[in-house]
């Protein structure tokens, strides 16, 4: 896990037209394309999914389809020259804490990132 101060430098130096605000907020280009779509998720449908509610916002996909997009992701990141990972846990209850690893393309998404999860 980057320090977040460390993100900021290397968001300002790599990511083009990337600043610090009056307010110490970064300031960040997202391009043409803002935010998610809804529609862009997909849970793998397996035995350990069958009490999910399927529909137009759940959408099934099957495991191999699933690695061939894993696949395509990971080749993705390796033509990157800086990659970012976060590590933490989501669920405020301990009990019920999952363990993930998010790995971006941005400094500025690691910085989201950290703001979303526990570390």
């Amino acid at each position: 896990n980057t320090p977040i101060p460390v993100l900021y430098e290397l968001a300002v130096r790599y990511e083009e037209g990337t600043q610090i605000t009056s307010t110490g907020a970064l300031l960040s280009l997202s391009g043409a394309k803002t935010g998610r779509c809804p529609l862009d998720k997909r849970i793998v449908h397996d035995p350990d999914t069958e009490g999910i509610w399927w529909g137009d916002i759940n959408i099934k996909q099957d495991p191999n389809t699933f690695l061939i997009n894993k696949a395509r992701a990971i080749d993705f990141l390796n033509l990157n020259d800086r990659l970012y990972v976060v590590q933490g846990y989501v669920g405020w209850d301990k009990r019920y804490q999952t363990a993930v690893e998010v790995i971006s393309t941005r400094a500025y998404h690691a910085l989201f990132m950290l703001s979303l999860i526990h570390i």
